[in-house]
């Protein structure tokens, strides 16, 4: 049960460093920090999370993968256009690290 209780500090947190576009301290919580980082460079530098909400956690049976279902609201620069995203992000529990690391998407 502790794992799974990791896993929604983990979600927090890395959601947290992402709206306050901390993105160094959220590529800790990535599975591949490096495109992680690549990736913030050339998608997020005009977009601004407002708000996020983690509206669903699903684990695999074994607790090793959980599908987490987030609604984040954002604007784009230098429109004040509100917009509204949801998605569902694939966590995995790396056993050797004994933690959980998102996969996927970012």
């Amino acid at each position: 049960m502790m794992r799974k209780d990791s896993l929604q500090t983990r979600v927090t947190t890395y959601h947290d460093a992402y709206k306050w576009r901390e993105f160094g301290h959220a590529s800790n919580y990535v599975a591949e920090p490096k495109d992680f980082l690549e990736q913030m460079k050339k998608t997020q530098a005009r977009v601004e999370i407002t708000e996020y909400d983690i509206l669903n956690v699903q684990f695999n049976p074994e607790g090793t993968e959980a599908i987490i279902s987030v609604r984040r609201t954002y604007i784009i620069s230098p429109s004040i256009t509100v917009h509204t995203q949801q998605l569902e992000q694939k966590w995995k529990y790396d056993h050797e690290k004994k933690n959980w690391f998102l996969v996927s998407p970012y």
